[in-house]
Order: structure tokens, then C-alpha cells, then sequence
């Protein structure tokens, strides 16, 4: 059981790994375009 177990865990930590990536990835992105919003409205002066 314990090797199953372990192999489930191996493969979920593989599957998850990109993904997390990915979502850093996107939630950095997501920051970017928030920080651009936030200069183009302090520079228009909102």
C-alpha cells in the first residue's frame, strides 16, 4: 500500500508542478497589468 501510496504522491507532486508554474505565471501577469492600470490612472490623474 505504502508503495502505491507513494507513486500516487510522485505523479500528483509531477501533474501539480506545471500547473503551479503556470499559475505563478499568471497571477504575475495579472499583477503586471494591474501595476499598468494603477500608473496609467495615477498619471492621468485619477
Amino acid at each position: 500500500m505504502a508503495v502505491l501510496s507513494d507513486e500516487a504522491g510522485r505523479r500528483g507532486v509531477g501533474e501539480a508542478g506545471p500547473a503551479a508554474v503556470r499559475a505563478a505565471f499568471s497571477v504575475a501577469r495579472g499583477g503586471e497589468q494591474v501595476g499598468a492600470l494603477y500608473g496609467e490612472a495615477v498619471g492621468a490623474g485619477l
